[in-house]
């Protein structure tokens, strides 16, 4: 089995960070729950390097074209794309799943 180099964005680590804050402070969410929620979204990213292609390409253009996958986790969206040449996914962002952001997204769904 070939496992790819998953790679992730500084502004990655910094987002879950600021999520782990966010669960904490403003979900009112105990640090125990929050560090559980922010550890499961860590092994999903780390379970890209087995596989990733078993999550779908996103439907509606442009993010077919270019590739773009999502895995939803903890409330959370994950975006990567894939390169199977260079065996490498890149994780370039993470949204909570219920953002503004989703519901734009969706319109081109």
């Amino acid at each position: 089995m070939s496992f790819y180099t998953v790679r992730v964005d500084i502004i990655i680590k910094r987002k879950l960070q600021i999520a782990a804050w966010y669960l904490v402070n403003v979900s009112h969410c105990s640090r125990k729950s929050a560090v559980r929620k922010i550890e499961n979204i860590e092994k999903m990213i780390i379970s890209l390097e087995s596989d990733p292609a078993r999550i779908p390409v996103m439907l509606g253009e442009p993010f077919h074209k270019m590739g773009i996958r999502r895995v939803t986790v903890e409330d959370y969206s994950i975006f990567f794309t894939i390169d199977d040449n260079a065996m490498t996914v890149d994780v370039f962002d993470i949204y909570p799943a219920r953002s503004v952001f989703e519901n734009e997204l969706m319109k081109y769904m």
